[in-house]
């Protein structure tokens, strides 16, 4: 937050001066008025010099008086030392503004007129120094009360700018926000195109055909419920940002059930999941791109059985997640691919420099996606039985 004591460009020393000389020309045009009342022929000039002294020395001490604000707060613990410590600087200030004030007052007003004053008056103002006594008597108190008043206003500026980085910050998160909302609506999208892959859903729906003429409705219609399920819950919008790990391979379970109308025997999937981190929060529809991924390019991509392994597991207040497949092995591991390019996007903007994703060739070929974010467990999202379950291997 912007220190009011501390003005960090010329906007912050004109503004006081603007407003101390606002002060001292209404004090310099009342000297006037009253001139003009009592018939005393003085014009601007002399009005001007008796007064705007005054106020443009308090112009000059007030980033002083900010500066002991600011450094002796009256709104933390220990406030009474540091009232005492501003009674003692309020007359310390004080007597410095009127001992600079009465010097000039004298050298500019009285002492051209010192010869048509009274004897006592004369005497008691006969030199810079009595005047500055003079003024000290008459007007201490009203210095310290205007150096309160200083205090005053650094703690309204300090107030007002608390505000405003109040404010800076709430129109951030709700930009965030924005951005969150907008790439969640784009992984809905990615994730409701890739269902709705016309080979995907070729296949699928072949499969369940393939099932009705064998005479096997039962399982043709839990097919069928499987793929209504997953395509109702891409696109509820209820969702949030994140849910829990569970919740994500619940999901991915419907979609692999499916995938496997396509792959048969050669789709082999392992699960090895930590029991603590099914209840890790994760970007909502993080898995999928991910296994879509290893499918299209790892499983699909070779003759034979493939083997997909999901892997999960708490580690030094990190949740890693492992995705491995037996395919010929990525060539670009920077991932530039639309799905990827989102996760890692997601991840940024929910955890910022503490996720990441990377892809690396197996030692023994495939691909393998390692994902890892902050452990935090969360409230479960479970999915609607009867397919609420972690059949996948």
């Amino acid at each position: 937050m912007h220190d009011a004591s501390r003005p960090t460009t010329w906007r912050g020393p004109a503004a006081i001066l603007g407003i101390w000389t606002l002060f001292g020309l209404l004090e310099s045009s009342k000297a006037y008025v009253a001139d003009q009342l009592q018939g005393i022929p003085r014009g601007w000039g002399p009005a001007l010099v008796g007064n705007m002294p005054w106020w443009w020395i308090w112009a000059a001490l007030t980033p002083l008086v900010f500066m002991f604000a600011g450094r002796f707060r009256l709104d933390r613990r220990g406030w009474p030392a540091a009232l005492g410590v501003h009674v003692v600087l309020a007359t310390a200030i004080s007597g410095v503004h009127l001992a600079a004030v009465g010097v000039l007052y004298w050298h500019t007003i009285t002492r051209p007129v010192l010869a048509y004053l009274s004897a006592a008056t004369r005497e008691r103002v006969a030199s810079p120094l009595g005047q500055v006594e003079a003024f000290l008597n008459g007007y201490l108190i009203v210095d310290v009360m205007t150096y309160a008043g200083i205090v005053a206003a650094w703690y309204a500026l300090r107030f007002h700018h608390a505000m405003r980085e109040r404010e800076r910050e709430a129109m951030a998160q709700r930009a965030r926000a924005a951005a969150l909302e907008a790439q969640m609506h784009e992984a809905r999208l990615s994730a409701l195109r890739m269902e709705l892959n016309p080979h995907f859903l070729y296949n699928a729906l072949n499969a369940i055909a393939g099932l009705v003429r064998r005479g096997d409705a039962a399982q043709a219609v839990e097919m069928l419920a499987r793929l209504g399920t997953l395509l109702r819950l891409t696109l509820d919008r209820h969702r949030g940002h994140e849910a829990t790990l569970g919740g994500e391979l619940d999901l991915l379970d419907l979609y692999l059930a499916i995938e496997r109308t396509r792959f048969g025997d050669r789709l082999r999937v392992d699960l090895d999941v930590a029991p603590a981190a099914l209840d890790a929060l994760v970007p909502a529809f993080v898995l999928q791109p991910l296994v879509e991924n290893a499918i299209r390019h790892g499983i699909a991509a070779v003759p034979g059985p493939g083997w997909l392994r999901i892997g999960a597991a708490e580690r030094d207040g990190n949740l890693h997640i492992e995705i491995a497949d037996t395919g010929p092995g990525i060539q670009d591991v920077s991932g530039q691919g639309v799905g990827l390019r989102n996760t890692r996007a997601r991840l940024a903007q929910l955890y910022g420099e503490d996720a990441g994703l990377t892809l690396e060739r197996g030692a023994t070929g495939g691909t393998i996606a390692t994902l890892w974010l902050p452990y935090r467990a969360g409230a479960p999202i479970p999915l609607e039985e009867p397919y609420a379950h972690h059949a996948l291997a």
